[in-house]
């Protein structure tokens, strides 16, 4: 059973690795087998190595000026479902883009075992 301290501090550690582009920082959350669903039609990434490539290219390479506030968080058993709302600049459509995601984290010792990402998203033209 996770805690809702330890679902914060998942979830604290998430918006700050997405915010200062961390990698290292966000795979420490994951367990190493992990498997980490961006979109539910696609297959996931799974372990440290395919997430930090996938972060690295997503949010490193393409992102800058990110900003992220959890909004809810809802801990059930080993399961953590989270709110937020998230902005970032995107270097490769050059707009900003505003999202509202919601994750359910499936956790095993204290590690993120299986992350699922449903997020909605709206862009708007740099001026």
């Amino acid at each position: 059973m996770v805690s809702i301290e330890r679902a914060q501090e998942i979830l604290d550690i998430y918006g700050n690795a997405w915010v200062e582009q961390d990698v290292e920082l966000v795979l420490s959350i994951f367990s190493e087998d992990a498997e980490y669903w961006e979109r539910a039609f696609v297959e996931p990434y799974i372990g440290h190595e395919m997430i930090g490539q996938y972060w690295q290219e997503k949010v490193v390479d393409e992102q800058s000026d990110i900003e992220f506030s959890l909004t809810n968080l809802l801990v059930s058993g080993d399961t953590i479902v989270a709110e937020w709302d998230a902005s970032v600049t995107s270097n490769v459509q050059h707009k900003r883009i505003h999202l509202r995601s919601v994750a359910i984290l499936e956790t095993a010792n204290g590690l993120v075992s299986r992350f699922r990402e449903y997020w909605h998203s709206e862009k708007f033209d740099m001026s």
